[in-house]
Parts: C-alpha cells; sequence; structure tokens
C-alpha cells in the first residue's frame, strides 16, 4: 500500500509518499480499503511537531472514505496511527 507519512517534524515537505506492507487487521479491527483521507488541525500540529511524543513515521489524517458505493465517513480509532 501507499501511505503519506510523516518523516520529521517540519514543513509540508516532511510529507513523503511512501510505500508500506499492508497490515493484518487483529481479531478486533478490520482492513478498509481508502479512496480519499482528510486531516485536521491536529494532523497540522502533529507536522510542525508540537507534540514531541508523536513518533516519527507516522501517518497523518484519521478521517477516511472507504472505497465501496455507499457514501460513508469513517473515523478510524487507534492511538494516533503509530508505527512499530
Amino acid at each position: 500500500m501507499r501511505a503519506v507519512r510523516l518523516t520529521k517534524p517540519g514543513d509540508i515537505g516532511e510529507l513523503k509518499l511512501q510505500a508500506m506492507p499492508i497490515p493484518e487487521p487483529n481479531a478486533h479491527q478490520v482492513r478498509v480499503k481508502v479512496s480519499a483521507c482528510g486531516v485536521c488541525h491536529r494532523d497540522v500540529l502533529d507536522r510542525k511537531g508540537a507534540f514531541p511524543f508523536i513518533k516519527h513515521g507516522v501517518v497523518p489524517g484519521q478521517y477516511v472514505v472507504p472505497l465501496t458505493r455507499r457514501e460513508i465517513l469513517v473515523m478510524l480509532n487507534t492511538p494516533h496511527h503509530t508505527t512499530q
């Protein structure tokens, strides 16, 4: 899969489109194929380095539109998309 990742705090140039492995969902998760994603003010603050506890490599964006025939806005409930 491809994802825009925040490589380090800074300007918008620190957002990089990168290939990533497709994660396997656990028993309490589902995998959603995303057609579009929006960012919110929190994502902008993360990019600017306002929260020093955010790890490098995060995938910003928590509001996604799944690739389905229905128009559904899904908010992923994850611990702010940190990578391991």
